[in-house]
């Protein structure tokens, strides 16, 4: 929200679809993917998250055979991107998605570094910095700190009954998905 706040100051111009063409790894903690799955539940009617599911756990099976790195060359896409870009939570998308908008304050192309300047851009740096925050955050209050993948995280959570209730009492519920 603060990258967006910054944006709309800078460019007024914040995008509101996903920039991201290229199918890439992206990271989530629990409380990322629980606001997800909230607001998947809220949008959509039940019979259409079980469409979501399947694509995430189709992704993640193939997610564990390629690596971060592999993504790309496997085209594992996000399973909250639609075809024409959209982001089917865009208000609750991931951490590591929001540095990605083309008009946030660090460029006005969507990446965040200078190819010129190894120095990670301002939104990197943000990102770093929440992203580390939360997870310190999480252990200091004993929960599950972990950073795990998408599409593992994502199917766990649709399919777990009561997963975000669970996991607030300390049920390991994430025990089994691939961390990044």
């Amino acid at each position: 929200a603060v990258l967006e706040q910054a944006a709309l100051r800078t460019h007024a111009d914040v995008a509101k679809t996903c920039p991201n063409t290229r199918p890439r790894q992206i990271t989530v903690t629990a409380p990322e993917v629980f606001a997800i799955t909230a607001e998947l539940e809220r949008k959509f009617p039940k019979s259409e998250l079980p469409l979501i599911r399947e694509l995430a756990v189709s992704n993640a099976r193939r997610a564990k055979n390629v690596g971060a790195e592999g993504f790309s060359q496997a085209g594992i896409t996000c399973p909250l991107r639609t075809k024409d870009g959209h982001c089917l939570t865009f208000s609750s998308r991931p951490i590591a998605c929001r540095r990605l908008c083309s008009s946030c304050p660090c460029s006005g192309n969507g990446s965040c570094h200078d190819a010129k300047d190894p120095t990670p851009g301002v939104a990197e740096q943000l990102h770093h910095g929440m992203s580390e925050g939360l997870s310190e955050g999480l252990r200091f209050i004993g929960l599950d700190d972990g950073v795990y993948e998408l599409n593992d995280a994502l199917a766990v959570a649709l399919t777990t009954p009561n997963a975000a209730s669970r996991w607030s009492h300390g049920d390991a519920v994430f025990a089994n998905c691939a961390k990044a």
